[in-house]
């Protein structure tokens, strides 16, 4: 589960920086394409199987292991 909310945690930054590098709206949704040169070790993937869904710049992602984002919910990252 922790390794998963990191990796959604990743989802968040690679969201805010795209969106900053494109002048994009809280309502615009990247694509897996658009966020994958913010990864500088490639694309995360859920390490026990699921898929992530990324959604709005405003939105946190998901994971469609619920616990994962029960999880990542629950323990948010500290603010930069």
């Amino acid at each position: 589960m922790k390794i998963c909310a990191g990796h959604l945690n990743s989802f968040v930054l690679a969201k805010k920086r795209w969106a900053e590098d494109h002048n994009a709206a809280a309502t615009e949704t990247p694509t897996f394409d658009d966020l994958e040169p913010y990864f500088r070790r490639g694309m995360r993937m859920c390490p026990d199987d699921g898929t992530y869904t990324i959604g709005t710049v405003a939105e946190l992602p998901k994971c469609s292991i619920a616990a994962h984002t029960e999880y990542f919910k629950a323990h948010p990252p500290p603010e930069p």
